[in-house]
């Protein structure tokens, strides 16, 4: 008489645990690379810092760069040019120039030929910059300062040096940094009032 073939077992309690505390300890080693990642990305952002090879050195080298300051940079622009457009009761052109507002009167002194009063529009623009750079989160405008021309030569300075602190940094060298691209902004701009005035 043969005796029946046993039944496939179901894996019991224990194996089921065993499984369940691998696939956890999978996803907790995921995770914390996934983190420390992120963490030496942000050192490389802020302070212009190769954080993995010193720190991680199974991790790939990997350049990251995180857009949030250049974003904000963009919308302190943008914000900047409307609150220059909105300026209509200012214009020092005169009532025949045909501009209609401060902005029209920086973009065309940007593409021709500057005023006397050219320093007042430059320090009407940083008067608008200043607010927002001061109300910037710091780590942001840490991050910003190091893309100024300050902030380039602090990280070209101390490149070669493995124990480096947080710069001290001069918000003047951001104010001059967004002032210049709504400068850029102003060149690129044109309407038809603008165009009347340079064919004049």
């Amino acid at each position: 008489m043969t005796e029946p073939e046993p039944k496939d077992r179901e894996p019991g309690p224990a194996k089921e645990e065993q499984s369940q505390q691998s696939t956890g300890q999978l996803f907790d080693q995921t995770q914390a690379q996934a983190d420390l990642e992120a963490a030496l990305a942000n050192l490389r952002e802020l302070f212009g810092i190769d954080g993995a090879k010193k720190m991680a050195p199974k991790l790939k080298k990997k350049k990251c760069a995180s857009p949030r300051p250049i974003r904000i940079a963009q919308s302190i622009v943008r914000e900047t040019i409307d609150r220059l457009k909105a300026m209509t009761d200012c214009r020092m052109s005169g009532d025949d120039s045909g501009l209609a507002n401060v902005w029209e009167e920086v973009c065309v002194q940007v593409q021709g030929e500057q005023s006397i009063f050219w320093g007042v529009y430059l320090a009407t623009i940083d008067a608008l910059l200043a607010p927002a750079v001061q109300a910037m989160d710091p780590v942001v405008r840490h991050a910003l300062w190091l893309k100024t021309e300050g902030g380039q030569d602090w990280k070209f300075d101390h490149d070669d040096e493995d124990d480096v602190g947080p710069p001290t940094f001069n918000t003047d060298d951001i104010i001059e940094y967004l002032n210049e691209r709504v400068l850029t902004a102003a060149g690129n701009f044109e309407n038809s009032a603008i165009r009347r005035h340079r064919e004049r």
